[in-house]
């Protein structure tokens, strides 16, 4: 701390304090100012009966300090004292001669069980530091995962807290579109089932009209098909009653009659192609004899290919016919 200022009056006026070495060069400054003054004075002619006035400089006094008058302004300033002759040096002293070196001692016997000792000590003292330089180096380390760690868990915390913050804004906007749109589909909707209801209202209309329309022609349909049905039944019946007389009449023309057969009656199956071919030919009700049998089947394997019926539709491929000579 700094001493109290011996000015105040100077550092109220913002000016900084003087020191008082540098009042007592001011002051022979204007001394010697002074004496230069007079001395010109003396030296100059003297002039007639004028009062000669001697004027000297003196500064303003500084605050603080006890003010020059006159007589100490223009007394001369004493003669500055002779400096003392310096006295000689005295001679410097010789140095002393270097003493003999004292004989060494000899060096000291080694325990080499101490020696040993001193080593292992030494080791395990090394030891001791490295280890606890390693302690100290994994200290430092677990303190700065733990705080790298802590500093990862604190930037966690805060991104979870922003994405929740971000999830929570954007579940917001998408109830609130959800909301939006839901009432949109509403409308819609409501305005749907106002046109399906007239949609409806009219192809159920529609549907009426084509369900009787349809019902009449399927009706029409099927009293034609039936009318069709029984006229090609008619036709098929009629054809295959001249296909069956047809088919006799060329077993009796291949038929090789056979003494004292004149009157029997027997049926025959016989199965053929599509072109008449006979692929097979069985008795269904025997003629009377073997003999009168194998002459039917002949008859009806020479007669192949046999006729075919006027109405393709009669056609069968199985016919059983009644065979009399």
């Amino acid at each position: 701390m700094s001493a109290p200022s011996e000015y105040p009056e100077r550092q109220e006026e913002g000016l900084l304090p003087v020191k008082p070495w540098q009042l007592l060069l001011a002051f022979l400054g204007h001394v010697l100012l002074g004496a230069l003054l007079i001395f010109g004075v003396q030296c100059s002619p003297k002039l007639p009966d004028e009062v000669i006035m001697q004027a000297v400089l003196l500064e303003e006094p500084v605050v603080g300090e006890k003010p020059v008058t006159v007589e100490e302004a223009v007394k001369p300033k004493p003669p500055e004292p002779t400096p003392p002759e310096p006295k000689p040096e005295p001679p410097k002293p010789k140095p002393p001669e270097p003493k003999p070196e004292p004989p060494k001692p000899e060096p000291p016997k080694v325990d080499p069980e101490k020696l040993k000792q001193q080593a292992e000590a030494a080791e395990k003292k090394r030891v001791e530091e490295l280890l606890k330089i390693e302690q100290q180096q994994l200290l430092a380390k677990q303190q700065a995962e733990e705080k790298a760690r802590q500093a990862a868990e604190k930037a966690k915390i805060e991104a979870d807290a922003k994405a929740k913050r971000e999830a929570e804004e954007a579940a917001r906007k998408a109830a609130e579109e959800e909301a939006r749109k839901a009432a949109l589909e509403a409308e819609a909707k409501r305005l749907a089932a106002i046109e399906d209801a007239r949609r409806k209202e009219a192809e159920a209309a529609e549907n009426k009209r084509k369900a009787e329309e349809k019902a009449r022609a399927e009706a029409l349909a099927r009293q034609i098909a039936a009318e069709e049905a029984a006229r090609m039944a008619a036709i098929r019946a009629d054809s295959q009653k001249l296909w069956a007389r047809a088919l006799a009449e060329a077993m009796r023309r291949n038929w090789l009659r056979q003494p004292g057969a004149d009157n029997f009656v027997c049926k025959i199956k016989i199965r053929m192609a599509p072109n008449g071919q006979v692929l097979n030919a069985t008795i269904v009700s025997s003629c009377g004899s073997a003999l009168l049998d194998d002459s039917v089947i002949s008859a009806a394997n020479k007669a192949s290919p046999l006729p075919l019926p006027s109405e393709p539709s009669a056609f069968v491929p199985e016919v059983t016919i009644t065979f009399r000579p």
